[in-house]
C-alpha cells in the first residue's frame, strides 16, 4: 500500500485528492487509490455514458484479465490470485473476463495490450458492435469482443460467455486499441512499426484495399507482387502488363516469378472480379536493373558462445563489403536487440544506427524467468538498397536459489506471487529480484500470526541481487499477537505555528507492527501511518486548523492483522496571546492560481513574515518568491506542484493561515 504499482489512481484535475476515495485520510500515496490488486494495468478505457471502467491487466504466466473498476475499493487479488478465482472462499474481486495463455487457437493469448468500448456517434461498423468491448493481444493475430452489461456497478458481471471473434490474421504487436471520432478503431504495431486502421466492408462487389507497389528487381532475381482486396464469395484475379492480359498470370492475389529479365519490365495492373462486379488496382511498375550481389556481412561480436549477466554491458561489432561498392559505409548499418522469452519476442527498437560497433547494456530488472536470451541483429544496406541481415543469440548465466523460512513451510513472495517453502527457482545472475512475504500468515493450531522479521541475506528495500553461486535464502518470521503499546508519545508546536504540530513516539518489537493510528479525540480526525519492520522511532508533522486556548487530546495505538495495542495519550493546549490578528480582510487572489497570487488586505505599516507549508507541514519557501510592489504583496507559486498549501502570515507576532490551491 506504499506504492502506486498495480493500482488505479483517481485525482482531481488540480492534483487534489477526492475525499470519497476509499483510503482518503489514511495518508501517503494510498489516498490516491481507487482500485488495487493489479499486476500490470497496461491500458484502460471508460464507457462515457455508463461510466463503466475496464482495465486491461497484462498477466504473468497463465492469465490475461479485463477488470471492471467502475466501483471503488475493488481488489483484484494480485499477487495472491491471477485469472478466474478457483475457490469459493476467495476474498478478491473476479475479473469480468479472463483468457489463458494456453488453449484453443484464436482464444488463448500472451499479453492484453489494448481494449476499448465501441461507443461512437458515427458507427462505421454494423450496429450489433455498438457498445461492445474490443480487445487485442500483442502476440496473437486476432481482435475479439465481449458484450458488457451496463445495469449498475454494484457487482461484477462475468462476460465469459459473450466473447466473439471480430477479426483474424491481423499484424501482430498491437498496442493501445484506440477509437477515433471518425468511427474506426486504430492500433499501432510495435513489431512492424505500422499504424493500422481497421475498416469494415460487407458489400458484395470487389474493392481494392491495397494495390501492389512499384518494384525494382535485379536481373535474374525473383519478383513478387501482392494485391489486397475484399468482396463476397470467391474473388478472381487477372494480371495485365502494358494493357495486355498475361496468360501466365495466376488467378491469385499474389504474382511471383523468378528469373526476372528486361522483358518483364512495364506498367502492370490487376483486375479483381466476382459474380457481383469488378474492381481495378492502381497502375504499378516493374523496373529491371543489372544484377548486384548483396553485401557480405560479418558479425564479429558478440560471440555465439558468450554468456551474459543482468546489467552487463555487451560489445557489438560488424563489418560489410560489396563486390560493386567495396567496403560498406558505417552510415548503412543499423542494429537491433530483441529480448526473447519462452516462445515469444519482446521486440525492441533500433539501438544504434550509422555505426559498425557499439555497446548495449542488458537490463538488470524486469522479467525474472531464466528461460530468456538476447538476439543481436545488424542490418546493412548496400547502395542499391538491398538489405543483408545477420544475427547472433547470447544466453544468460544462471543461479539456482532455494527459498526457506523459519519457522518452516511459511510463504514468500518472489516477483509478486506467493510460494510455499521450500521452493527452488533459477534466475539470471546479477538480476535485481523483488522478494517479500505476505503480511498475514498462520500455522495450524497456533493462536498467533507470523510477520516477516528479516532475511538471511542483505536486501535493499525488498530487492535482492542474484549472486553467481547457487545459494539458500531464509526468511525469518516473528510470532506475533497484539502489538506492544507505543512508548514515549509526545508533541510540540513548530515555530509558534498552530497548524504544524510534531508528534514523536517509539515502537517496541517492530516486526509485529503493521501501522499506527493517531487520532485527535476532540475532532475524531485520524492519521494512518505504515510501520517499518526495521524502525523503532517515528515522527509525524500534521497540518490542522486548531483553536487557541483549547485543550486537545491526542491518542495513538499500533496494530497488526491479529489485533491492536492499548492507546497512549498526549495533551496539547495552544496559547492565545500571539494569535489575536483580525483576519477578516486578508485573502489570496486569484485562488486557485496557476502562478502569481496577491495577498490582499495587508497592513504594510506592520512587520511581516510569510512562510508556505504543504499539508504534511513541510516548509516550502525555497519553491516560491515573494515580491512587494507598490504596496501590494505578490507570491510567485509557479514552481509549486499542483496541490493544496498553507500560506502562513505573521504580523507583529500575530498569525494567520490561508489555504492556497495551485493548479
Amino acid at each position: 500500500m506504499n506504492t502506486t504499482h498495480g493500482k488505479v489512481l483517481r485525482i482531481h484535475k488540480d492534483g487534489s485528492v477526492p475525499t470519497d476515495n476509499p483510503y482518503y485520510g489514511e495518508g501517503g500515496v494510498q489516498e490516491l487509490f481507487w482500485g488495487i490488486g493489479l499486476r500490470n494495468p497496461y491500458t484502460m478505457n471508460i464507457h462515457r455514458e455508463s461510466s463503466t471502467i475496464f482495465i486491461n491487466d497484462v498477466g504473468k504466466d497463465e492469465w490475461e484479465e479485463i477488470n471492471d473498476a467502475s466501483q471503488s475499493n475493488r481488489n483484484f487479488g494480485w499477487p495472491i490470485e491471477e485469472g478466474l478465482n478457483t475457490t469459493s472462499t476467495s476474498v478478491y474481486d473476479e475479473p469480468t473476463y479472463a483468457y489463458p495463455h494456453f488453449g484453443e487457437q484464436g482464444m488463448a493469448g500472451d499479453a492484453l495490450t489494448g481494449g476499448a468500448f465501441y461507443e461512437t456517434i458515427t458507427p462505421m461498423y454494423p450496429q450489433e458492435y455498438v457498445n461492445k468491448y474490443f480487445f487485442i493481444d500483442f502476440n496473437k493475430q486476432w481482435i475479439n469482443t465481449i458484450t458488457p452489461e451496463f445495469d449498475g456497478h454494484d457487482h461484477i458481471h462475468d462476460l465469459s460467455d459473450t466473447r466473439e471473434t471480430f477479426g483474424t490474421d491481423i499484424p501482430r504487436g498491437g498496442v493501445y486499441l484506440k477509437l477515433s471520432p471518425d468511427g474506426y478503431f486504430y492500433y499501432f504495431s510495435r513489431i512492424y512499426n505500422v499504424f493500422y486502421k481497421i475498416d469494415y466492408y460487407e458489400g458484395n462487389e470487389p474493392i481494392v484495399l491495397q494495390s501492389p507497389e512499384d518494384t525494382v528487381t535485379m536481373d535474374g532475381e525473383r519478383t513478387r507482387f501482392e494485391l489486397r482486396a475484399a468482396g463476397a464469395e470467391t474473388l478472381n484475379y487477372e494480371w495485365f502488363r502494358d494493357g495486355n492480359r498475361l496468360n501466365n498470370g495466376p488467378n491469385s492475389n499474389v504474382y511471383s516469378f523468378g528469373g526476372t529479365h528486361s522483358g518483364y519490365e512495364g506498367e502492370y495492373q490487376v483486375r479483381v472480379f466476382n459474380n457481383f462486379g469488378e474492381a481495378w488496382s492502381d497502375f504499378f511498375y516493374l523496373t529491371v536493373v543489372p544484377y548486384d550481389a548483396p553485401a557480405d556481412v560479418t558479425l564479429s561480436y558478440p560471440l555465439s558462445t558468450s554468456l551474459y549477466q543482468a546489467g552487463e554491458t555487451i560489445y557489438f561489432e560488424a563489418s560489410a563489403t560489396d563486390i560493386v561498392d567495396g567496403e560498406i559505409s558505417s552510415e548503412n548499418f543499423e542494429w537491433f536487440v530483441e529480448f526473447l522469452h519462452n516462445d515469444h519476442i519482446h521486440d525492441g527498437p533500433s539501438v544504434a544506427s550509422g555505426v559498425r560497433s557499439g555497446y548495449y547494456t542488458i537490463p538488470d530488472a524486469g522479467e525474472t524467468s531464466s528461460n530468456v536470451w538476447f538476439r543481436f541483429i545488424v542490418k546493412v544496406r548496400d547502395n542499391f538498397g538491398q538489405i543483408t541481415e545477420e544475427s547472433v543469440e547470447i544466453f544468460p548465466k544462471t543461479t539456482e536459489v532455494t527459498f526457506l523460512t523459519s519457522p518452516e513451510s511459511l510463504q514468500v513472495n518472489i516477483d509478486g506471487p506467493s510460494y510455499e517453502t521450500p521452493t527452488t527457482k533459477v534466475f539470471v545472475e546479477n538480476l535485481i529480484l523483488e522478494i517479500g512475504s505476505p503480511d498475514f500468515q498462520i500455522i495450524d493450531g497456533e493462536n498467533a500470526i507470523y510477520r516477516l522479521s528479516h532475511w538471511s541475506e542483505v536486501l535493499n528495500e525488498d530487492f535482492y541481487t542474484i549472486p553467481e553461486e547457487n545459494l539458500e535464502i531464509t526468511a525469518f518470521f516473528e510470532r506475533c499477537t497484539n502489538p506492544d503499546m507505543v512508548l514515549n508519545f509526545d508533541s510540540q508546536v513548530l515555530d509558534n505555528t498552530v497548524d504544524s504540530i510534531l508528534f514523536n513516539w517509539e515502537a517496541t518489537n517492530p516486526p509485529c507492527i503493521k501501522g499506527f493510528i493517531l487520532e485527535n479525540e476532540n475532532t475524531g480526525e485520524e492519521f494512518h501511518i505504515l510501520a517499518d519492520k526495521d524502525l523503532t522511532s517515528y515522527s509525524l508533522t500534521i497540518a490542522n486548523n486548531l483553536l487557541s486556548n483549547v485543550e486537545y487530546r491526542f491518542r495513538i495505538k499500533s496494530y497488526n492483522e491479529y489485533g491492536e495495542s492499548m492507546y497512549n495519550y498526549n495533551q496539547i493546549t495552544l496559547g492565545t496571546e500571539e494569535y489575536e490578528l483580525d483576519t477578516s480582510n486578508i485573502f489570496l487572489s486569484p485562488n486557485p492560481t496557476r502562478n502569481i497570487v496577491e495577498v490582499k488586505g495587508m497592513n504594510f505599516n506592520s512587520n511581516y513574515k510569510i512562510d508556505i507549508y504543504d499539508m504534511l507541514g513541510k516548509h516550502l519557501n525555497g519553491l516560491v518568491s515573494i515580491e512587494e510592489l507598490e504596496d501590494q504583496l505578490y507570491i510567485n507559486a509557479t514552481n509549486l506542484p499542483n496541490g493544496l498549501y498553507i500560506i502562513q502570515l505573521i504580523m507583529n507576532d500575530s498569525k494567520i493561515n490561508l489555504k492556497l490551491i495551485k493548479n
